[in-house]
């Protein structure tokens, strides 16, 4: 049994499941998933269930049908005789806080060739702390 609610951070990677489905056929007949609802192209689900994003949300810039961070999709699980079943399931994206005092700074290294070439390197470091 599914949850309705399924809350996850920001920026989880793409193809990382946020929930299995698991469903089974009294007869044992093999179970097929599909999704549908309004947010169901933002989601893919494998054939065991595994529901993920297709692309890593961004709580700052929701892809949502509403925008509001609350993805909403059916869960359908159907067998080889097309009985089947269908959960609604609502992602809820969560901010993720950043503390936005980054430092960064240049290091350039100079490499003599010969007397006249030289090469520059520069390395930039940005580190949130």
């Amino acid at each position: 049994t599914l949850d309705a609610l399924v809350q996850v951070k920001e920026n989880i990677i793409a193809g990382d499941g946020i929930i299995t489905a698991l469903a089974s056929d009294p007869e044992g007949d093999e179970i097929l998933y599909s999704l549908s609802g309004a947010d169901a192209d933002l989601f893919e689900i494998d054939a065991d269930g595994k529901v993920s994003f297709k692309a890593s949300p961004n709580y700052s810039n929701p892809r949502d049908i509403d925008t509001n961070n609350s993805y909403v999709i059916n869960i359908i699980a159907t067998d080889v005789n097309g009985n089947s079943s269908i959960r609604e399931l609502t992602i809820q994206v969560l901010d993720v806080k950043t503390n936005k005092n980054f430092h960064s700074f240049t290091l350039n290294k100079y490499f003599k060739k010969n007397s006249s070439n030289f090469k520059t390197t520069n390395i930039i470091d940005i580190l949130a702390t």
